[in-house]
C-alpha cells in the first residue's frame, strides 16, 4: 500500500455545530453556569464561539484519508474501479468501507467553499463564498432562513436567507447519498443506532451484508477510528460527527460551527434585552455581525485543528460517545496455504468463527484435514487459533505432518487483521522449521463469492511444504 509507510493520525471528523438543537428532542436543558461562562440552551457561551472563530480553517486532502481496510480513499476507489467484485458479491468489510468512503467524500464536497459560490440575489439574499452555518437548515441546495420553521426555539430571529446547514443537517447530507433519503435529522435520532440500522438493512439486504451500527459508549481518544460517529449530548450542547484517519502529524476537526443568534437577544449577563416598555428587543448590530460571521470561512462546514477545540479550550469536552459501523465475521472462512512464489494452493481448510466467546472477547478456532503437497505426497494438518472480536485480528498456527515421511513435521504461524473479506496472501511465520518452502496464507470469507479465484491445480517447481 502506498501510504503504509506514512505515519497516520486521527482526524476527528465532526459535523458539529455550536448550536445544534433538535425540536424532536424530549430533553430540554436549562441555562448552566460553568467556569463563569453562561450556556444558553444548546448554544455554547459566546466566549467559546469567539475563540473558535480565531482558529484557522485547514486544507486537507480527503483522498488521503485512511479507511478501516488500511487503504486511502484514493486507493480504495482505484480498487473498486478495477471491477474486482460485484455489488451482490461484496462482503461486510467491503460494504462498511464503501459506506464510510461515500460519507467522507460528500463531506469534503460540502466543505469545499469553491464549489458553493453564490451570487447576491437582492435584499436578505447575500453573496456567499461557501456554505454557511444555518441553524435548522437541512437542505444546502436552497436558500432558507435559519430558525424560521414552526416550532424552532428562536423563530424569526434572523433576517437573511442563506445556503447552509446545521450540524445534524450536515450529517444527513453526508449519509443520504449512500443510505437513502429517509435518514432522519436531529442529533437525538442520529445518535440512535436504530436510525442507521434500518437503512443499512434496506440498502444492503443480501446475505453478505452483515454490517450494523453499534453503540460503543465512551471510548478512549486513541481508540477512535475512521467511520466512527461521535456525539456530545448534554448540558454543554448537542453535537455529532465522524472520525477519520489521515497521514500526517496533526489532528483536525471537520466542523460545521456557528451561532444561532440568540446571543443578540440577551445582555452579557444572559438577561433578555427589553425596551422601555419591557418588550423583547434584538441587538441589530450584533445580529448583523453574527449572521455575516456565519457565512464566513471560520464558520459553516470546514476543517480545523481539533485538539485545542476539544481538550485545551474544552468546547465539547471529553464526555463524547461513539457509534461504530461493525461487521459480523461469524461463519465459514477458507484458509489457503501455498509455497511462496507458487500460483496454486496446497492446502484449503475451513475455519468456523462462532459467536461463543472465551474471556477477553476471544473466539477459539480449530480445524484439521488432509491435503496434497506439490509432489503428490499426502499432508495431514491441524489448525489451532483464535479470533479477537475487539481488535478484529485472527491468529494461530498450522501443524503439518507427512505420512509418507514419518517423524517429519513443520509448523507455521499466521496473524492478520480481517480488514477485508479476502485478505490476499500474506507470509507465514516459521515455528517448527523443515527444509520446505516459505508458506503464504490467505483467508476468504465463505459467506460471499469473491473474484480473484482459488487456483486448484497442484503444480509447481518448489520444494513443497515437506521439503527434501
Amino acid at each position: 500500500m502506498k501510504t503504509s509507510s506514512i505515519i497516520t493520525f486521527l482526524i476527528l471528523f465532526l459535523a458539529l455545530s455550536i448550536s445544534c438543537s433538535d425540536e424532536s428532542d424530549p430533553v430540554n436543558e436549562s441555562t448552566e453556569e460553568e467556569s463563569g461562562l453562561v450556556t444558553i440552551g444548546d448554544a455554547l457561551p459566546d466566549e467559546r464561539v469567539d475563540e473558535l472563530d480565531d482558529m484557522p480553517t485547514e486544507e486537507v486532502d480527503v483522498n488521503q484519508i485512511i479507511l478501516p481496510n488500511g487503504l486511502s480513499i484514493a486507493e480504495f476507489e482505484d480498487e473498486l474501479e478495477g471491477g474486482r467484485s460485484k455489488d451482490e458479491e461484496e462482503g461486510p468489510q467491503q460494504i462498511k468501507n464503501k459506506i464510510i468512503k461515500e460519507m467522507l467524500k460528500k463531506a469534503a464536497f460540502l466543505t469545499d467553499r469553491s464549489l458553493h459560490q453564490k451570487n447576491d440575489e437582492g435584499k436578505n439574499k447575500p453573496q456567499q463564498d461557501g456554505l454557511a452555518y444555518a441553524m435548522g437548515n437541512k437542505d444546502y441546495t436552497t436558500r432558507e432562513k435559519p430558525n424560521d420553521k414552526p416550532g424552532d426555539n428562536f423563530e424569526g430571529i434572523t433576517t437573511d436567507y442563506v445556503y447552509g446547514l446545521d450540524c445534524s443537517g450536515f450529517i444527513s447530507e453526508c449519509v443520504k447519498g449512500v443510505l437513502g433519503s429517509e435518514f432522519e435529522d436531529g442529533v437525538f435520532k442520529q445518535k440512535d443506532t436504530a436510525t442507521w440500522n434500518k437503512l443499512i438493512r434496506k440498502k444492503f439486504p443480501g446475505t453478505c451484508s452483515k454490517v450494523r451500527m453499534e453503540d460503543k459508549g465512551h471510548l478512549p481518544f486513541d481508540e477512535l477510528v475512521t467511520g466512527d460517529v461521535i456525539y456530545w449530548y448534554g448540558k454543554k450542547g448537542k453535537h455529532i460527527g465522524f472520525i477519520a484517519d489521515l497521514p500526517g502529524p496533526t489532528r483536525f476537526m471537520l466542523n460545521s460551527n456557528g451561532t444561532d443568534g440568540v446571543r443578540c437577544t440577551k445582555d452579557k449577563q444572559g438577561n433578555p434585552l427589553v425596551d422601555e416598555n419591557n418588550k423583547p428587543i434584538i441587538d441589530t448590530k450584533c445580529l448583523k455581525e453574527q449572521t455575516e460571521k456565519n457565512r464566513s470561512d471560520v464558520r459553516g462546514p470546514r476543517f480545523m485543528t481539533m485538539h485545542d477545540a476539544v481538550f485545551t479550550k474544552d468546547f465539547w469536552g471529553n464526555d463524547y460517545k461513539v457509534l461504530r459501523l461493525v461487521t459480523e465475521v461469524e461463519g465459514s472462512w477458507a484458509l489457503l496455504a501455498r509455497c511462496e512464489n507458487e500460483t496454486s494452493d496446497a492446502i484449503e481448510a475451513t475455519l468456523t468463527i462462532t459467536s461463543e466467546k472465551q474471556s477477553n472477547d476471544i473466539i477459539p478456532i480449530t480445524a484439521e484435514g488432509e491435503a496434497t503437497d506439490y509432489d503428490g505426497d499426502p499432508i495431514s494438518f491441524t489448525i489451532d487459533g483464535e479470533y479477537n472480536t475487539v481488535t478484529n485480528v485472527m491468529k494461530g498456527s498450522i501443524l503439518m505432518s507427512f505420512p509418507d515421511s514419518p517423524g517429519s513435521t513443520r509448523e507455521d504461524g499466521f496473524e492478520v487483521k480481517l480488514r477485508k473479506d479476502d485478505t490476499g496472501y500474506f507470509l507465514a511465520t516459521k515455528i517448527i522449521v523443515n527444509s520446505g518452502c516459505n508458506v503464504e496464507f490467505r483467508l476468504i470469507n465463505n459467506g460471499c463469492d469473491h473474484q480473484g479465484g482459488r487456483l486448484k491445480t497442484l503444480t509447481g517447481k518448489s520444494d513443497g511444504l515437506k521439503g527434501h
